[in-house]
């Protein structure tokens, strides 16, 4: 449910009391922020970096594997994918089940026993859940861009 976040960068932050404590507190948040940003980016940076030549290496490894590579960078697409439109549901799935539990929220009865009956009972009731998510409340719709079926794949993600 919760990712960890490694103990060493948690930091208490500054309580805003009155008016003038806004400005420092505003400081200290964005001098905080920029601190773990240049982190994460130099863990990106290493891992992109080494992604990279792991990539280089296994391509140079022999002619069948560099014209895999060469056949994935003349099939790869020209354009960048659109972002705002969201066409294949890439970004719109991930917000959609970040906001549902809040929207919908939903508990599983626990069966008395957890046998074959108890296990049934439960898979009555998420798919009876979903059966009113999708017709009582038209999640339906949102299987949908511009009249096209989303791709199943972008859930899945």
């Amino acid at each position: 449910m919760f990712e960890a976040v490694p103990a060493d960068i948690l930091r208490d932050l500054p309580i805003v009391k009155d008016w003038a404590d806004v400005a420092a507190a505003v400081a200290k948040n964005s001098e905080l922020r920029g601190r773990v940003n240049d982190q994460v980016a130099k863990l990106w940076t290493a891992k992109t970096l080494k992604d990279k030549s792991e990539l280089r290496r296994w391509a140079l490894s022999g002619r069948t594997e560099f014209e895999t590579v060469l056949d994935m960078i003349h099939g790869a697409s020209l354009a960048p994918y659109d972002m705002a439109a969201d066409p294949l549901g890439e970004i719109f799935w991930r917000g959609l089940a970040a906001k549902l539990g809040e929207m919908e929220p939903f508990s599983i009865k626990a069966p008395p026993r957890l046998d074959v009956d108890g296990v049934a009972s439960i898979v009555e009731q998420v798919i009876e859940q979903f059966r009113f998510l999708i017709e009582a409340r038209r999640y339906s719709e949102e299987l949908y861009h511009v009249g096209r079926p989303r791709p199943e794949k972008a859930v899945l993600t």
